[in-house]
């Protein structure tokens, strides 16, 4: 039975409807695959037996030689890596780049330092790097070798680099080839995540650039009058609306106070000029009034008015802006204008159920996943512990038959020390801990969202916020 950090954990399950490109995702991030560069043939070959052990004989796997490796004891592990050797730096370049043409990168590469007659292998690592950003890398250096300075100063100071010191233990180079194929495969995952996220973002902008368009010619073709006031010169511009609403030609330099004393009604006149009047000298920004504006053919039309007015630093109004509209169109604009609301308030609700669901699913995500590790960790455990039961009951039985030979207790031995009791009395107990503690945090975000939606709850009612966070 092996350490539970050597668990496999596997990706989320897809979906039976999930695209071949879906698929290949998740076969690029299972991936285990590992190139090993040293020039010696038997250092390759023991770095296969180790991280390889389904396609050699573990029994047979003997220690490192002691110039490269310290002497530790066979253990099995859950995880089989798929290895590649090289014996100089110009062939693990070499098969680094046909790796990336043919769509299967290598996760990790295990690059011994001294490599004559060809390349270092700081210059492996730096050549390595420019053809696979993405590589990790484990330099096997001995102390009389390249200093950690002097090694960032030609590599630079990385997260994709570690520095393995000679001699190593065989747990050494287990645990750095679950460590760091696993931290390329969340590399690849938050890529393709932001990638995806990018393009959402480009596909939503895209949207965004319509909807403005779509604006701009609903704009132009609407029927209200647009007009701009220069307060301080008294000068009017309006739109093509005006025209079409009233028949007074487009364009500017029109007189402001001419336009209220002429086409206003001169029962409306007083009651505007007060209003405009009140809303230049005061400290207000919108104003809006109905009145009858006359039109070029002598007739009135009906108008509700808005103006909004902009001011410099210091208060001053200086430019007032606004609209005319003939309050025969206003209730079926009116109508319009609710369904936009509308539809917008369900874009944004929607955007809002998307963020949640997300970020329900980021916090849930971490402790189901210690769960799911140590649940399979205890699982494989209890595999290895029912084996030393058996043994134990076949024990108890010839004990108790006074038959028992030193054959039976050397298996019960045995069974003892391959199902690694030791290990698994102290582990196990810290897997359920901590699967206890995962079922926890899970239920308490439940909790805290169901405290949150107020299922079930009419009305107006008290909510306490602090219990909700």
């Amino acid at each position: 039975m092996g350490n539970p950090l050597t668990v496999e954990r596997s990706l989320p399950s897809e979906s039976p409807r999930a695209d071949a490109g879906s698929l290949t995702l998740q076969r690029r991030l299972a991936n285990r695959r590992i190139l090993v560069v040293d020039e010696n043939l038997s250092i390759q070959g023991d770095f296969k037996k180790i991280l390889n052990p389904i396609e050699h004989d573990v029994s047979a796997l003997k220690v490192f030689e002691e110039a490269v490796f310290a002497k530790a004891a066979v253990k099995s592990v859950a995880i089989n890596f798929v290895v590649d050797c090289a014996s100089q730096g110009e062939e693990a370049l070499r098969k680094v780049d046909n790796a990336l043409r043919e769509g299967r990168p290598y996760a990790l590469a295990f690059v011994d330092m001294r490599m004559p007659p060809g390349w270092s292998g700081l210059e492996t690592t730096a050549r390595l790097y420019e053809a696979d950003p993405d590589l990790q890398v484990a330099i096997c250096t001995a102390r009389s070798d390249y200093s950690w300075g002097e090694i960032a100063a030609r590599l630079g100071v990385s997260d994709r680099l570690v520095v393995l010191k000679k001699p190593f233990d065989r747990i050494e180079v287990l645990q750095l080839a679950r460590a760091l194929t696993e931290k390329w495969r969340l590399l690849q995952r938050i890529n393709h995540r932001v990638e995806d996220i990018e393009n959402r973002v480009r596909q939503r902008t895209e949207g965004l650039s319509e909807n403005h368009e779509r604006l701009q010619l609903i704009s132009r073709a609407t029927n209200d009058a647009i007009w701009d006031w220069g307060i301080p010169t008294g000068e009017v511009w309006w739109n093509e609306g005006f025209e079409l609403l009233f028949g007074h030609l487009t364009g500017g330099g029109h007189d402001g106070g001419e336009i209220w004393s002429k086409w206003v009604h001169p029962e409306d006149l007083v009651r505007v000029e007060a209003g405009v009047r009140a809303i230049v000298i005061g400290r207000d920004s919108f104003w809006a009034d109905e009145y009858r504006f006359q039109r070029s053919d002598g007739s009135y039309a009906s108008v509700a008015a808005r103006g909004y007015v902009v001011r410099d630093v210091n208060g001053t109004a200086v430019r007032m802006i606004g609209a005319l509209q003939d309050v025969a169109q206003r209730k079926e604009t009116a109508r319009e204008r609710r369904l936009l609301e509308a539809q917008l308030r369900q874009a944004r609700r929607l955007d809002s159920i998307g963020r949640l669901a997300g970020g329900i699913a980021h916090e849930i995500d971490t402790p189901m996943q210690h769960i799911g590790d140590n649940a399979r960790f205890v699982r494989d455990a209890f595999a290895d512990l029912k084996k030393l039961f058996e043994a134990t009951d076949r024990l108890l039985e010839m004990a108790r038959k006074g038959v028992l030979d030193a054959n039976m207790v050397r298996e019960m031995d045995f069974a003892r020390r391959t199902a690694d009791f030791d290990f698994l009395a102290v582990e196990i107990p810290k897997a359920l801990d901590q699967t206890i503690d995962g079922v926890e945090r899970v239920t308490a975000i439940v909790r805290e969202m169901k405290g949150f939606s107020r299922s079930g709850v009419e009305g107006n009612a008290m909510l306490d916020v602090m219990a909700c966070r």
